[in-house]
């Protein structure tokens, strides 16, 4: 009896021996099939640009939109580069060099204008920088409401800061402005291409003071 010990050993060492590789094997199956199957699913996956729009500021819940046209991430980006739009175009500062790369030939109201409303824009501007960089003037715009009027089509109702070199309040008005803008494809120098990545353009703008 003492010698049938050993054999029965080696015959439990060698059903576990294959106990274990049958398993393994059968993990490296299932293995397989699992990786086959997302390898079939991957021409199914669509990258999108994503915009997370908060439903409240007190809430933690946010819903994710895909950036596209009639989405409410489309309006909402829309609505930031018009109030963008407003801001470099109204706001004056005593830094030159900023003014230059807001308002000259190169820069960032010329990427976002039709060439027609910004030939009148600079017509119209001229004088009026002029005059405040004489007077050593900064013009700051506080923007209080952008309103979505038609497809197209917005408002922005902002106040203006008229402030000396020592900080002193010269002027306060609130004007209303109305412009036209879309989305066009455009061809643009590589240096330029993050002035206006999306191809906002407006095409008509005008303002009026807000008694």
């Amino acid at each position: 009896m003492e010698r049938d010990v050993p054999a029965l050993e080696g015959r439990r060492y060698l059903w576990t021996a294959r106990a274990f590789a049958i398993g393994m094997f059968l993990s490296l199956c299932l293995n397989g099939a699992l990786g086959f199957a997302l390898a079939s699913l991957s021409p199914l996956v669509r990258v999108e640009p994503m915009l997370l729009s908060f439903k409240d500021k007190s809430e933690q819940l946010v819903q994710v939109e895909p950036f596209t046209k009639g989405t409410r991430g489309f309006e909402l980006m829309t609505e930031m580069m018009v109030r963008d739009y407003v801001l470099a175009r109204e706001e004056v500062l005593l830094d030159e060099k900023e003014m230059r790369r807001r308002w000259g030939g190169g820069g960032v109201v010329a990427h976002r204008t039709s060439p027609e409303e910004y030939r009148r824009f600079i017509a119209e501007s001229a004088e009026k920088y002029d005059e405040l960089r004489k007077r050593r003037l900064a013009r700051s715009v506080i923007v209080h409401r952008v309103s979505k009027i038609a497809e197209g089509y917005w408002q922005v109702e902002f106040s203006v800061n008229n402030i000396d070199s020592f900080n002193n309040r010269i002027s306060d008005e609130t004007w209303v402005a109305s412009l036209n803008s879309s989305y066009l494809p455009m061809a643009v120098n590589f240096e330029d291409r993050y002035m206006n990545p999306l191809g906002f353009i407006v095409s008509s703008y005008s303002i009026s003071q807000r008694n």
